[in-house]
């Protein structure tokens, strides 16, 4: 039976399990990014009322969350 490791070594679990566990993790940090990062754009956007600033912070979260996703839902961390 195929084991992987979670979390620096702490979880040792099969496959499955692994899969299962990782992918709740990336989502949980996730939806972590996402709320810091929307609290973060509704102080500046409330301390900064600029009509240019509230499309290149949208963009700007957009792109950190898409490279966060793309990186932690690579096949490679997958068993």
């Amino acid at each position: 039976m195929k084991t992987k490791k979670l979390l620096f070594g702490l979880i040792e679990k099969n496959a499955t399990m692994y899969n299962i566990l990782y992918t709740s993790l990336c989502i949980v940090v996730l939806f972590t990014v996402l709320c810091g990062l929307a609290c973060l754009c509704v102080q500046i956007d409330r301390h900064y009322n600029n009509e240019y600033i509230k499309p290149l912070l949208t963009m700007t979260s957009g792109l950190i969350l898409y490279f966060l996703g793309c990186k932690m839902f690579d096949k490679n961390n997958y068993s």
